[in-house]
């Protein structure tokens, strides 16, 4: 069953219609061509199955959600929400003054683009046919959006286990470029060449491992360079003893050899080379398997882990 009918209609006149809603070319098919604010566009004859658009509440809902002031409102609550996403403080306390009025300013925003899809969908169609709602792959984006948030906003719906839904919240910015038609055909266009440049992205993949394996084969183990006060670890109550100095600049190795602190530069127990620990009398140490631990704050470490 299709979800337009193929009856025919008559054509109208943007005289005689207060919606500026009239059927401009018709074929007898499932869509008809029509003209709204000046602008064409092909939309579906019968909207859920249920509403023609000759009908008065589908002109008027086609009439508002095509009025250009429409969308000027919904971007400039999108605008709004995203400002409301980027000062929200998710770890101050709950009753936080500014996280209350995030809190409820978004809930109205949220009822606003739960409204824009209804009658989106009343006014365009839901899916089957040609230019309905879901057929747009922007509006599938703002349907993901838009049913995220009623999702969450079921009582009976445990958030703890659907935290995961809070992540859709981040693409509620990127509604905006729907609302731009100019930023949509940029944005269309970017995508659309982005299969072209595979060669291009290949090559800096490549040129990007190359440097990546040179730097894990000349500097392994750099950060866990580090200065310390004894040429080997002791052995105390069971465990290795080994203290840092205290007054070292940081990362130890190359020209620096901590000789100005009076301490030695080591690395962890795989180092190759100089910088790996010797352990007294041939023991080895806990990473390789040796019968005593490391004291606590004597272990190897990333200085800068990050």
């Amino acid at each position: 069953m299709a979800e337009c009918d193929t009856g025919q209609l008559i054509k109208g006149s943007a005289a005689t219609d207060p919606f500026k809603v009239v059927v401009v070319e018709d074929d007898g098919g499932s869509v008809v061509t029509v003209r709204c604010h000046g602008k064409e566009s092909v939309t579906c004859r019968r909207s859920l199955f249920v509403l023609p658009i000759d009908s008065v509440p589908r002109k008027a809902i086609l009439a508002l959600v095509q009025w250009k002031w429409f969308d000027r409102f919904i971007l400039l609550c999108i605008v709004i929400n995203s400002i409301l996403l980027a000062i929200q403080q998710h770890r101050a306390d709950p009753d936080n003054l500014a996280n209350q009025i995030c809190a409820n300013v978004d809930k109205i925003l949220t009822w606003v683009f739960i409204m824009e899809c209804v009658l989106k969908i009343i006014g365009l169609g839901f899916l089957i046919d040609r230019s309905t709602y879901l057929r747009d792959p922007w509006n599938i984006l703002d349907f993901v959006v838009v049913v995220s948030a009623v999702v969450e906003m079921i009582p009976a719906i445990p958030m703890s286990s659907l935290g995961f839904l809070r992540l859709f919240r981040v693409l509620r910015p990127l509604r905006s470029l729907n609302a731009i038609p100019e930023m949509k055909a940029l944005v269309n266009t970017t995508i659309s060449a982005v299969p072209r440049l595979g060669n291009v992205a290949a090559l800096g993949v490549f040129i990007g491992l190359v440097f990546a394996i040179i730097g894990v084969t000349l500097m392994p183990g750099v950060f866990y360079h580090q200065c310390r006060e004894t040429l080997q670890p002791k052995l105390v109550d069971g465990c290795w003893a080994w203290n840092f100095s205290a007054d070292a600049a940081g990362l130890c190795g190359g020209e620096y050899d901590c000789s100005d602190v009076g301490g030695y530069c080591f690395g962890h127990e795989f180092e190759q080379g100089d910088l790996k620990p010797s352990f007294p009398d041939g023991i080895k140490g806990p990473a390789e398997g040796g019968p005593y631990p490391w004291c606590e704050g004597s272990a190897p470490f990333k200085l800068n882990p990050e």
